[in-house]
């Protein structure tokens, strides 16, 4: 399996921040016409999505969340908005 390009590995660096594929590609240097194109390209390409996916679990544990801490947040969030 070849390495990422520095272009991939930017779309990659651009989409775990944003999480919108077509403006991490715009980010990466790909062309504003062909953006939406290579956003799915990218994101289908297994390299990218396992690059993708290991920066989520590094970031994830890097902040110490879990599903369990997000659904906490999520059910405080719905109540205070329900005023509960």
């Amino acid at each position: 399996m070849s390495p990422l390009t520095t272009r991939q590995l930017a779309f990659v660096d651009a989409y775990c921040a944003d999480g919108n594929a077509a403006r991490a590609a715009r980010a990466a240097g790909y062309a504003e016409k062909s953006a939406k194109v290579m956003a799915c390209r990218l994101t289908k390409d297994n390299r990218i999505a396992a690059q993708i996916a290991l920066r989520r679990a590094e970031n994830a544990a890097k902040f110490e969340i879990t599903k369990e801490e997000g659904r906490s947040d999520r059910r405080n969030i719905e109540r205070d908005r329900d005023g509960a």
